[in-house]
């Protein structure tokens, strides 16, 4: 990967995650009672967010939900949405959230792909399956 398009992720990711942790202070301010939702419009990353609480087998959790995720066409298939899970997965991506939840995933091969990160489904009969990690 050239240096300037790795640098050009890192920077995306950066404005994300940033974008992401004043979500989440946000929902902090009021006490965790709401959650909160927002569309990011970035230069290669469009991204619908949730922030707050998702009920997941655990049970009720602190997460960050990424529901509708589009990565710039001529940016697709150079490596952005791993660099970008590799990030967010982290604690020390600086977010509060104790999970990292990816729904409604429609792609099959996605779906496979987020199993082997260590995803997991939430319910079995999902059609548009939601796969949700810890965050390390």
């Amino acid at each position: 990967m050239p240096m300037e398009l790795d640098q050009a992720f890192n920077d995306e990711i950066a404005r994300f995650t940033a974008w992401c942790a004043e979500l989440e202070a946000e929902v902090r301010a009021g006490g965790f009672v709401i959650n909160r939702s927002r569309w990011y419009y970035g230069e290669a990353l469009q991204a619908y967010v949730r922030c707050g609480w998702s009920f997941l087998p655990r049970g009720k959790v602190k997460s960050l939900v990424l529901a509708n995720l589009t990565v710039e066409e001529e940016r697709q298939g150079q490596g952005f949405f791993t660099a970008l899970l590799n990030h967010l997965e982290q604690r020390s991506a600086g977010l509060d959230a104790e999970y990292l939840v990816i729904e409604s995933v429609l792609n099959p091969r996605l779906a496979e792909a987020l199993h082997k990160r260590g995803y997991r489904t939430r319910a079995e009969a999902e059609l548009a399956p939601t796969l949700f990690k810890q965050r390390a």
